[in-house]
């Protein structure tokens, strides 16, 4: 590979704007605890954001699931939530 072509492959990279439109952030849950929230609230105080989303992955099983808030407040703003189940009660067990 000639030098030119190098340096043609290093200007080909991917740039993310430091201007955010959201700040998310993805955790499991896996235990009792919600995790996330003093992080997001880190990262939303960092990017000067007043509203951030935590989505959570809800591994328990039905009967063990976490009720999780649809929102917390924090100095840094709104922390919205989604849950997305993951291990979804199985049809046949629905009856």
């Amino acid at each position: 590979m000639h030098k030119s072509e190098k340096s043609e492959q290093r200007e080909k990279r991917v740039t993310f704007s430091s201007e955010l439109l959201h700040v998310v952030e993805l955790k499991m849950l896996k235990n009792k605890a919600i995790p996330g929230p003093a992080q997001l609230a880190a990262y939303m105080a960092h990017q000067k954001r007043d509203e951030g989303w935590l989505v959570f992955f809800d591994t328990w099983q039905s009967k063990l699931k976490t009720p999780v808030p649809p929102s917390f407040k924090r100095a840094a703003g709104t922390l919205r939530t989604v849950v997305i189940d993951i291990n979804p009660v199985p049809p046949h067990k629905l009856i």
